[in-house]
């Protein structure tokens, strides 16, 4: 909850095409308009709604292989490592941004 009274306004002028980005990327964070752009302008951390989503599916995805290298007693543990160090990559990638 906010101390303070959001009393302050900042016009900025855009053109149609970066309007409907900055709407989309507000949309994809859940964020109004405004609190989205409040958040860039001070530099604050904007986590979109779908990366979260995904992060959370590529770790359960983790959690799947896991299980199935387990009760496969090793059988794919080749592949299964190749593919747990693709989604441990991307998921680190996914959480630098």
């Amino acid at each position: 909850m906010r101390s303070e009274l959001l009393s302050g306004r900042l016009n900025l002028r855009v053109t149609n095409t970066e309007l409907e980005f900055v709407r989309d990327q507000a949309e994809k964070a859940g964020l109004s308009v405004s609190e989205y752009a409040r958040r860039c302008v001070l530099g604050r951390k904007v986590e979109s709604k779908i990366e979260i989503k995904m992060l959370a599916e590529l770790r359960r995805l983790m959690g799947l292989l896991k299980h199935v290298y387990v009760e496969s007693g090793g059988v794919y543990s080749i592949q299964i490592a190749e593919v747990l160090d693709d989604i441990s990559l991307y998921i680190s990638k996914l959480s630098k941004l």
